[in-house]
This record gives structure tokens, C-alpha cells and sequence, in this order.
């Protein structure tokens, strides 16, 4: 007689069996209780071991082997016992890597099971060399399925989007019963590909994860409520999208007529509210052509009204439409002839809070001429310029005016000339309902946008807060209007690479910071810039004026700026630090702010020029003649054909 266990184990793809505690009994009181007797000398060989009946998962019987030894052992016969032991699943471990999921654009978060999701055979690892490794055992075949497909954190194209997917052991397989799945995999992550085009009819476009943020080949429109990219930790990765801020465009190329008007009608189906709307239009002069006599490359801009209508039923004249106006006769009333500013085109924003008025568009007596958008001064005659920025609407009409609970019916722009010889047309219109369209893109460790196009948009804050990560920004961002404001957290590197032109009305904290237009970043370039060829690209920083209370350049570090042309227009420069300033082919200086202490150093390729409103170079330092003659008393002095006066206000120079 032996008392002894079968010790329970997890699957290991054999049938051995270890039994322990199992010994033999002496001290017999009979012939049939199976002990031996007295003390004699007898001994259990071959205990230890056994045979399960089946090397799977189970509950199963134990064969062994034991033998007798000892002096006394030829007097004896041995019973093998009836033994049963368990074995137990072995656990395995689901390498995240081998599970991939992918699928194209549908604008839903859902993951189809069975095209979307591929797990492939590095999703579980062979070769075990112990119970408790997570790896099955040897080459058997061992594969998973997919639990329950679940879901997509967000429907937009880009890659290292968290999921949530559970998976499972196979069926079919029949060694898959003798393991179990430790836990599921964590931080999966998929694709979504293609393109997505989203009319979001007003509502603004909110994206925020906890980690990696990419958003690829997407187009969005009608958001005039804005947009946030924004990651807890991370960085943005936006590239080859567009996000439109504008609810209603036309481009109807329609001249208008002497003496006649023309309306331009929209619809609204979107349940938005309007809140001071916001009106774009562009006009530009006929084709000088269809004028061979007269040649009239410009076009009476002082002749035009605008009025814009809303009627939210569609239904005329049943009392629930409101009006106001846009403009009316602009520059005229500075005209001593009455006739008003001309201009070959025109491109105005107007919104409630334009601090400039369209119809205070200086008019310059002595020769027909018009406002130039950048340096607010009429230019010289022949020089007409085009007129563009942002504006009230006249007199004691606002575009809150309009404001309504809901923007849908009709939307009426009419354009009108009272006068004769107007010769314009309206090439572009663009309209949405509110004042407000924001854009907050964050990632602390950093934000690139790739070949982004911002449209409508009244404000963009991009912040990050590692140093070692730069803010990277290419081809059309800046659009209309410009944006008014780039933020970046204090201490961030902000690399700014634009394929337009650009402007920055406010550019706040920033260190060791790089603004290129027209430029891209090349080690081997003696300047670290290369200017790209082609169409010259201007970057301006431009400003209210010296009387603005908060500056509009505020620099605590370094900042380098570098575009085919660098336009200061008004602005107000605090610098702690430097300011380098790189151009290919001179900086227009029009800053009658104030600088403040600081460095700021002009380096042009050509020279380091000054150049004055659209006339030619006005001053060039090269030697210190120049210098000597360029300064007087603390101040630059423009001593071009633009006129003797004080450019810039500089301090002591050295």
C-alpha cells in the first residue's frame, strides 16, 4: 500500500506526469491490507514519475511504473494505483504588432471583422521554454480570430488611431484548447486611408486623443464654428487637408452695369444661428479689352453700393426680412469730385469688428488714385492699387444686424451702381454667420502641418510646450482672411514654412523661433535658407500702430525671419533677444511703431535693403557712410523718393 498525488500542470504538449509523496506502508495486520510486514526490507522504485492518458487539456488518468526493491521484495507482489491528475491551459501572451487594422474612409468608427482586421502569425510566439513565458509550444498551430471587431476612436483618415478590438483563439484548431489568451493586447492602434469630404454645416470639427494625433486627406467645409485638434501628450500631425470656414461661396464673374444692380442669391438649409455675419467679396475691373477705346484697367471703385438681405422664409415682402448695408459710394465722401477711389480690384472682408471702414479710403487730390492696402496711403498716380483688408459696414448699420436663431432662407447680396462708369465686376462671395471662427491646434510635443489650407478663419492658436519640437507649417495656411494670431507656448521652437504669403498681426512668446514664406530650411545653404524660385513671396508682420497698448511683436529669444520680402507694416517690436531678419530681395519697412531694446539686424542676399511702399529702393547700408546718413538722432530716416520723414525709431545705434 503507497499514498502519493498526481501534481496538476499547465499544458506543456507532452503526457509526463509527476507524482510525488507516494511511499509504501509496512506494519501489516493482514494478508490483504496491502502493507508489508513488520520492518522487513522492502522499497518503491520508479515513484516519481508517471503518464497522463492524453498529453491535452483535461481532468486524466495516470499510468505508472513502479517497481519493488529490497531483501525482503521477492515476497511481495505490486498493485500499480489508480492515479488521475489535471493539466491546465498554458497562458500565451498576444504580441500587439501582428494585429493590423485598416480600412478605407466610410465616415462611421465601426471595424468590420472580416476585411478590416488581419492578424498575422507574429501575433502569438512559439517555442516555449517554460509554463508561465506566454509562448506556445514548439511549431504547433496555434492562431487568433477576432473577439468582438469594436471601434475606431474617430472616423478621419490617418494612421496610429487607438482602437478598441478584442481577440480570441481560433476554433478549428485542435491543440487551441489547451491554451488560453493572458490578457488582451493594449495600445492598439490602425489606419484609416483614403479621403474624407465633410460638409459639417456649420459645426465646428473637434478631434482630441490622449497620445499621437494624425489627420490626412481631409476636406472639410462649412465649419464656421471652428475646429480643435488637441493631444494630452504627443504631437499633431496634420497633412494634405483643407478646413474651410466660409457656409456659402459664389464665384459669378458678373459685371454690373451703369446705373444698374445685380442681386446674388444664397440658400441656408442649416439650422445655425447667425451671430454678426460675415461677408467677403471681390470686384476687379472689367478686361481692358471689351474697352479697346477707353482701355480701362481700373474700375470706380467709389461708385459701388452693396446691400445684404436675409429672408428666412424665401417668401418677398411678408415683413420677416432684414437688410443692412455693406457699403455705399466708398471714398467718396473724401473726393472732392465726388467720383470716389479707384482700384483695378478689390478684396474685402467686412465683420462688425474691422477697426478700418471701406469708406474711409483715402482719396488723393491731386491724381486719381486709391488706398494701398498695406501701408493705409493713397500711391501715386498710375500706381492704382488693389484694395483689400477688413471692414465696418457704413454708418450706424452692423452685420449684427442680421443676427437671427437660425440663418436658414435666403441670403441676399446686392450689388448696385448709381453712378455711370463703374466698369467693375463681382468675381468672388463669400458668406457665414458668426464672427468667431477659431482654430486651437495643440500638441505638447510638438505640431507639423503639411500642405494645410485654413480658409475663413478668424483666429488660429497653435501651441506647443517641448523645445526640442518645432511647429512646421507648408503651402497654402495662411489664406483668407490672414490669421490674426499665432501663439506659441513660451520656451517652444515654432518653425513656420509657408508656400504663400503670410501674415501675423500678433506673434507672442516666442524663443529661438523661425518664420520662412517663399524660404525652406537647407543645412548647406551659407544662410541655412534656400529661397525657393518663382513667384516672390512676402511675409508681413503687421499691426494697428504705435498707439495699440499691447505689442504686436513680442519676442523673449531669438527670431529669424526669412521670405523673398519682409513687410513690417505698423507693428510694434518688444524684443528681449534678437530679431535676424533674411531676405531675398529686400524688406519693406513700414513699422512706425516703436522698438525696444533688443537686437534687430537686416541681412538681404542683395544688400541690406530698405524699400519704401511700391516705389524702388529707397536706402541700402552697406558701408558707414550709408549708416552715418541713414540715422539721425536714435532714428532711421527714409531718405528715398517715398519721402524724407522717420521710418523706424531704433535707439542707440553702434
Amino acid at each position: 500500500m503507497f499514498s502519493g498525488v498526481v501534481t496538476a500542470r499547465k499544458y506543456d504538449g507532452t503526457t509526463d506526469a509527476v507524482i510525488t509523496g507516494a511511499v509504501l506502508v509496512g506494519n501489516s495486520t493482514s494478508d490483504t491490507d496491502g502493507k508489508f510486514i513488520g520492518s522487513e526490507a522492502v522499497t518503491l522504485g520508479n515513484a516519481g514519475t508517471g503518464t497522463f492518458a492524453s498529453k491535452d487539456v483535461g481532468n486524466r488518468g495516470v499510468t505508472t511504473a513502479m517497481t519493488l526493491g529490497g531483501a525482503d521484495s521477492g515476497n511481495y507482489t505490486l498493485s500499480q494505483p489508480g492515479l488521475t491528475g489535471a493539466i491546465t491551459e498554458k497562458d500565451l501572451v498576444v504580441n500587439g504588432g501582428g494585429i493590423t487594422v485598416s480600412k478605407a474612409y466610410n465616415n462611421s468608427t465601426a471595424i468590420n471583422a472580416g476585411t478590416d482586421v488581419v492578424i498575422a502569425s507574429s501575433a502569438l510566439t512559439g517555442g516555449s521554454t517554460g509554463p508561465n513565458d506566454g509562448k506556445y509550444i514548439g511549431t504547433e498551430n496555434v492562431t487568433l480570430a477576432v473577439d468582438s471587431a469594436g471601434t475606431f476612436e474617430r472616423i478621419l483618415p490617418g494612421t496610429m488611431i487607438p482602437i478598441s478590438i478584442t481577440v480570441k483563439l481560433a476554433s478549428g484548431n485542435a491543440v487551441n484548447g489547451n491554451y488560453t489568451l493572458r490578457a488582451q493586447p493594449t495600445g492598439l492602434t490602425g489606419e484609416i486611408t483614403g479621403s474624407a469630404t465633410l460638409n459639417r454645416d456649420g459645426a465646428a470639427l473637434n478631434v482630441s486623443t490622449g497620445s499621437f494625433l494624425h489627420v490626412r486627406n481631409t476636406t472639410a467645409s462649412r465649419m464656421q464654428d471652428g475646429m480643435t485638434f488637441q493631444t494630452t501628450v504627443g504631437e499633431v500631425l496634420i497633412e494634405n487637408s483643407s478646413f474651410d470656414g466660409w457656409m456659402q461661396r459664389s464665384t459669378p464673374n458678373t459685371k454690373i452695369d451703369d446705373g444698374g444692380a445685380v442681386t446674388f442669391q444664397f440658400t441656408e438649409t442649416a439650422a445655425v444661428a447667425a451671430n454678426s455675419p460675415v461677408l467677403r467679396f471681390k470686384m476687379e475691373a472689367n478686361d481692358p479689352t471689351a474697352h479697346p477705346s477707353t482701355n480701362l484697367d481700373y474700375m470706380l471703385l467709389g461708385d459701388y453700393q452693396m446691400l445684404l438681405r436675409h429672408d428666412p422664409d424665401g417668401v418677398a415682402s411678408n415683413g420677416d426680412e432684414s437688410s443692412t448695408s455693406v457699403f455705399s459710394f466708398p471714398g467718396k465722401a473724401s473726393d472732392p469730385s465726388g467720383i470716389g477711389s479707384l482700384a483695378p480690384a478689390a478684396d474685402l472682408v467686412v465683420r462688425d469688428t474691422a477697426s478700418t471702414e471701406f469708406k474711409d479710403l483715402v482719396w488723393d487730390t491731386p491724381a486719381y488714385s486709391s488706398l494701398d492696402a498695406t501701408t493705409k496711403e493713397a500711391v501715386a498716380s498710375g500706381n492704382y492699387a488693389t484694395t483689400s483688408g477688413e471692414y465696418q459696414p457704413d454708418g450706424s448699420a452692423t452685420m449684427s444686424d442680421l443676427d437671427t436663431p437660425t440663418a436658414a432662407g435666403k441670403w441676399d447680396v446686392t450689388v448696385s451702381d448709381p453712378a455711370l462708369g463703374g466698369e467693375g465686376k463681382v468675381t468672388d462671395l463669400r458668406l457665414k454667420y458668426n464672427n468667431n471662427t477659431k482654430v486651437l491646434i495643440e500638441g505638447p510635443d510638438g505640431v507639423r502641418l503639411l500642405n494645410v489650407k485654413l480658409e475663413g478663419m478668424d483666429g488660429v492658436d497653435v501651441r506647443t510646450t517641448d523645445l526640442n519640437n518645432r511647429v512646421l507649417m507648408s503651402a497654402t495656411l495662411l489664406n483668407d482672411p490672414d490669421i490674426t494670431k499665432m501663439v506659441v507656448k513660451a520656451s517652444q521652437t515654432l518653425e513656420a514654412v509657408l508656400k504663400s504669403d503670410a501674415t501675423f498681426q500678433q506673434v507672442k512668446s516666442m524663443n529661438n523661433a523661425d518664420l520662412l514664406a517663399g524660404v525652406v530650411r537647407d543645412p548647406a545653404s551659407p544662410t541655412g535658407f534656400t529661397f525657393v524660385a518663382g513667384t516672390e513671396r512676402a511675409l508681413a508682420i503687421d499691426g494697428p500702430g504705435a498707439a495699440a497698448a499691447t505689442p504686436n511683436v513680442n519676442i523673449t529669444g531669438q527670431l529669424a525671419i526669412a521670405a523673398h520680402t519682409v513687410v513690417f507694416n505698423n507693428a510694434n517690436i518688444s524684443s528681449g533677444g534678437v530679431i535676424g531678419v533674411r531676405t531675398r530681395d529686400g524688406m519693406v519697412n513700414r513699422t512706425y511703431g516703436t522698438v525696444v531694446p533688443g537686437t534687430t539686424s537686416f541681412m538681404g542676399l542683395l544688400g541690406n535693403k530698405f524699400v519704401n511702399t511700391a516705389n524702388s529702393q529707397s536706402m541700402t547700408i552697406g558701408s558707414s557712410a550709408d549708416i552715418t546718413g541713414a540715422f539721425t538722432g536714435g532714428k532711421l530716416t527714409d531718405f528715398g523718393s517715398g519721402g524724407t520723414g522717420t521710418v523706424m525709431n531704433v535707439g542707440k545705434v553702434q
